[in-house]
């Protein structure tokens, strides 16, 4: 009796179903929180040095496994002044599909932020609201009572008594945020704080009661001049979800190949280590990216280190991106409040 790739596949899918109150309980992840900013948390709505970004990033993790885990995100942001008050809002949709499309995800949320400067220092506040869309396709799934013994192989031809409550669930979702920015010394520096799911809506297959657990991040970044060319940019991310954990540090080095008050002309490449109390997704990431004018391209690659995701044979994850920005035309009117990117 020989058991397929392709079964384990359906086996494995079929597990994570059955985990469905800790799947759905989860929220998405990537590993380049420069460009999904947006996500990571609501002040970070036109937190830059533009007028507006368009922002997009794709994820893929766990080809070796087979079919991969593909994750998509586009986002836009833009500040605009209001009795000469920075208010800036945004959008982000973020689409996740997984074994041949047999689960996917979609994610659709606004933001609006509030960033007040006083001398050297801005403080931020931002609210975000969101719908949130997933679905199993169960035309391309066998389930365990459709395993053939005489074969060896899943049978899709055999009937069923196993049953998916759902194949679908939808939920509104509400996110809150708050900040600071600080400049001193030539350097910059920005907390955050947010406070995600906090309508704590329902999202699970096979049981009403499920829900999307709360989730409470913080991140910290800074800009640190070391020359009139080069610069570090430390990052500490950390998120707590119910009992996941999931802590991201680490900086990257830029270099400034070009001076222009109003455009970046910037290559930068980094170093970054995510643990947490989950081992399974323990990694090491290296980043790199290169901006010409008002266009960034990047990408991240996650080498997993965990025994896990050794064993499985889900060891490594790619994220390319790109970001688009406009000219900063307030110039004048009001300092540029954070940190960069």
């Amino acid at each position: 009796m020989e058991i397929t790739k392709q079964d384990i596949k359906f086996i494995v899918l079929f597990i994570l179903i059955l985990l469905g109150k800790f799947l759905s309980a989860q929220d998405s992840f990537f590993s380049n929180h420069h460009t999904t900013s947006l996500y990571n948390n609501p002040i970070n709505t036109g937190l830059s040095k533009n007028d507006w970004r368009f922002i997009n990033n794709y994820r893929c993790q766990w080809k070796s496994f087979g079919e991969p885990y593909n994750s998509y995100f586009t986002g836009y942001d833009r500040q605009f002044y209001l009795y000469n008050e920075n208010i800036s809002s945004g959008l982000f949709f973020i689409r996740e599909t997984s074994g041949s499309n047999n689960y996917y995800s979609n994610n659709i949320s606004a933001s609006l932020a509030y960033h007040k400067e006083i001398k050297n220092d801005t403080y931020h506040i931002g609210i975000q609201a969101g719908y949130l869309q997933k679905g199993i396709n169960n035309n391309n799934m066998t389930l365990p009572d459709q395993f053939d013994m005489s074969s060896g192989y899943f049978n899709p031809e055999f009937a069923t008594d196993d049953e998916i409550i759902r194949s679908k669930m939808s939920a509104y979702v509400f996110n809150v945020g708050l900040g600071f920015s600080k400049k001193f010394n030539g350097k910059e520096f920005t907390i955050g704080y947010s406070y995600h799911n906090i309508n704590i809506p329902v999202s699970s297959f096979i049981n009403l009661d499920y829900t999307i657990f709360k989730k409470n991040a913080l991140f910290i970044e800074s800009k640190i001049g070391l020359s009139t060319k080069f610069y570090l940019t430390p990052y500490i991310y950390s998120a707590t979800q119910q009992s996941s954990n999931q802590t991201t540090i680490g900086t990257s080095i830029g270099y400034i190949y070009k001076h222009d008050q109003l455009k970046d002309y910037d290559i930068t490449g980094g170093v970054y280590l995510r643990t947490g109390r989950l081992k399974f997704n323990e990694s090491i990431v290296l980043s790199a990216g290169v901006e010409v004018s008002n266009f960034l391209v990047g990408i991240n690659y996650d080498i997993g280190i965990s025994k896990i995701a050794r064993m499985v044979g889900l060891k490594n994850a790619l994220e390319l991106s790109f970001i688009w920005k406009g000219i900063y035309s307030n110039i004048n009117k009001s300092k540029n409040k954070c940190v960069r990117f």
